[in-house]
């Protein structure tokens, strides 16, 4: 039982302690003084009772503003890297002949050598996130989701795994990528399935 539902309950018991308190055949005095005690403590429950109350419409309230400010944060248009993934100075496509062994290599800590002169750009980017905010924003994406809206044929892709990856420029034009420790998996299908007309995974 929440305490809630018990406040409930000692409530309807204290009015209930107070209607047979008449019947007791106390003194006048005794009488007097167990009715002020049984309001007393009628009174501190009911205000107990309006505080948990007031509490919980608060907290209700606290939590529908949360979610509101989360939508706005989110962005969910088409600017959103995570619902559009372009190729480009952000973006680049890396090819690899086994997906799953690159995944495993990068588990076990290995890291591997790019020398696409396109990292030069997304290594400085990087740096500048990291310096400004603390916060490292080099992701290494397997497989997309390739959708498109109902009212339109544009076809957009969005990645299905993040797995966090260092840069680091070991010589001239090359760079190292190494896995950081965190994997996110971005659930897009739910949103992606209302909002398009065709779904198609890609790996």
């Amino acid at each position: 039982m929440s305490i809630k539902q018990s406040l409930s309950v000692w409530l309807k018991q204290a009015e209930q302690m107070e209607t047979e308190a008449q019947s007791l055949g106390l003194t006048a005095d005794g009488q007097a003084r167990l009715t002020t005690l049984l309001r007393t403590v009628k009174d501190a429950l009911a205000e107990a009772e309006q505080i948990v109350k007031q509490g919980a419409g608060e907290e209700q309230e606290t939590v529908a503003k949360l979610r509101l400010w989360e939508r706005k944060l989110l962005d969910l248009s088409l600017r959103n890297n995570l619902l559009n993934m372009k190729l480009g100075k952000n973006a680049i496509r890396y090819e690899h002949d086994e997906i799953t062994i690159l995944e495993d290599e990068l588990d076990q800590g290995k890291e591997f050598v790019l020398e696409q002169k396109e990292l030069k750009g997304i290594y400085r980017t990087v740096r500048t996130n990291l310096e400004e905010s603390g916060v490292n924003t080099l992701f290494l994406t397997f497989g997309t989701l390739n959708w498109k809206e109902r009212a339109g044929g544009r076809k957009y892709a969005a990645p299905i795994l993040l797995v966090p990856v260092d840069i680091v420029p070991i010589k001239k034009g090359d760079y190292a990528i190494r896995k950081r420790d965190m994997v996110i998996y971005t659930d897009r299908y739910n949103y992606v399935r209302k909002r398009s007309g065709s779904i198609t995974p890609e790996y």
